[in-house]
């Protein structure tokens, strides 16, 4: 279930035959490292714990490490890179976040590898550390920089987030003078709206565990009452002023307190 439309350009895919014609090509080959000659993504792509995305120049490949951290290659054909490139990891993002298990993304910059550091700079990663003369580049080894994305970092910079967290308290507020409820309506509050969102988009992905886990570890920090997940086929959740469902792609408010 869920009504979120997260995927426009990406698709994803489990056939490894796109993935090794992009990964392959002479201006996408040299900066995937490993030994030289073509590379072979097949066993990578066919395991469906990896989130593989295709769009029509090129792509991504979100390779499960551990336990909700995927490290993110990234696939795209000369003429992908840039503005489409952007648009696909901006979808990308939002579903590694919302739709799976996802808490951290990582991701390797080998120097000279402009667009992809660019590309990681626009999504929000950071650097964690460097190592240097460990990347195969012709000849030579190259430093490489270690960068991360955390689920907390891109709801903070995601603006779809802070959109449906308005759009979430504009239809509580709603619903609360509709039903004469005498509890106070939410002050304007960014990072709250920005974390609402968030859950909003997990639960109409289908991830209702994860929207009521990730919304919670950021409340009891930030001060707020903590949510709870009442059912999860098909997913219920008191938020405390009121008792609410995914409809589509809308949320129902079924009890108003």
């Amino acid at each position: 279930m869920g009504g979120e439309v997260i995927l426009n350009k990406l698709k994803r895919s489990l056939d490894p035959s796109a993935f090794n014609e992009i990964a392959n090509h002479p201006e996408v080959r040299p900066w995937l490292g490993g030994e030289e000659g073509p590379l072979d993504l097949t066993v990578v792509v066919r395991n469906p714990a990896n989130v593989c995305f295709l769009s029509d120049a090129g792509g991504f490949i979100a390779h499960k490490l551990m336990d909700a951290r995927y490290e993110v290659h990234s696939l795209f054909l000369p003429e992908g890179r840039g503005g489409l490139a952007i648009e696909c990891a901006r979808e990308g993002l939002a579903f590694m976040f919302c739709a799976t298990d996802c808490t951290e993304l990582v991701t390797k910059c080998p120097d000279g590898n402009g667009p992809a550091l660019g590309l990681a700079r626009v999504g929000g990663f950071q650097e964690q550390f460097r190592r240097e003369h460990v990347w195969a580049s012709g000849a030579d080894r190259v430093g490489v920089s270690y960068q991360a994305l955390s689920l907390q970092r891109w709801i903070t910079r995601d603006a779809e987030c802070l959109e449906r967290g308005h759009w979430f308290h504009d239809k509580l507020t709603a619903a609360k003078g509709a039903n004469g409820s005498v509890l106070p309506i939410h002050d304007d509050d960014e990072a709250h709206d920005r974390f609402v969102g968030a859950s909003v988009r997990m639960v109409l992905a289908g991830n209702p565990r994860k929207a009521v886990w990730s919304y919670n570890r950021w409340a009891v920090f930030a001060g707020y009452a903590p949510i709870t997940l009442l059912s999860e086929a098909p997913p219920v959740i008191d938020v405390v002023d009121a008792v609410v469902a995914p409809s589509g792609d809308d949320m129902e408010v079924l009890l108003c307190r």
